[in-house]
């Protein structure tokens, strides 16, 4: 039942995707507003960046390639405080690369006036990077789109597992963003270990 269930939500999701995707936003395709907060309520949660439009990293000055990408939730009180992380390579071999943000939740204006979070860098002049809305979340994954730079990225709740697994409904849901898509866990070395 929870199959079939899930599979009709995907199905209608699709199609709607399909339908206004090449006329709207995707804050528009996915309306009806989501509380982006419950993401950032517990210090140590980790989610695992598996696939989005985005294709290289950080944030601020993006010139790797996104591997293996981790997004950890450091604090909560009195500045939410999130670190992101992905593997890269460079100079023969694989390294992580971390930043961490401040997050401040912030209200848009409107009819359907919606919560998002907007993440600013913890260093130099302190920059605006990323104004992420929480579009779609179930039991699974979120589905997280940048309005500065019109990507879309799938935070699942668990690890990928190795080799290819079947994807989260929220990396098929990442089409909305009218970009080409990339899978984040899809070389070997997110699955061995690299000091960090």
């Amino acid at each position: 039942m929870v199959r079939t269930t899930k599979a009709a939500v995907f199905c209608i999701l699709c199609y709607l995707i399909e339908r206004y995707n090449a006329y709207e936003s995707p804050l528009k395709v996915f309306a009806k507003p989501k509380d982006i907060k419950q993401l950032f309520k517990e210090v140590g949660k980790t989610y695992n960046v598996s696939a989005g439009t985005g294709k290289q990293g950080p944030y601020l000055h993006p010139r790797y390639d996104f591997h293996c990408g981790e997004v950890t939730v450091k604090t909560i009180t009195p500045t939410n405080i999130i670190q992101r992380r992905f593997l890269y390579y460079a100079k023969q071999s694989w390294h992580w690369l971390s930043e961490n943000y401040t997050v401040n939740i912030r209200n848009s204006s409107g009819s359907k006036p919606r919560n998002y979070a907007d993440l600013t860098t913890m260093h130099g002049m302190k920059t605006l990077v990323a104004s992420m809305h929480l579009l779609w979340v179930d039991n699974t994954c979120a589905l997280l789109f940048n309005n500065k730079t019109s990507d879309c990225e799938s935070w699942d709740f668990t690890k990928p597992q190795r080799g290819g697994a079947a994807p989260t409904l929220c990396t098929w849901l990442s089409r909305v963003c009218q970009k080409p898509g990339f899978r984040y866990f899809d070389i070997q070395q997110c699955y061995e270990y690299y000091p960090r």
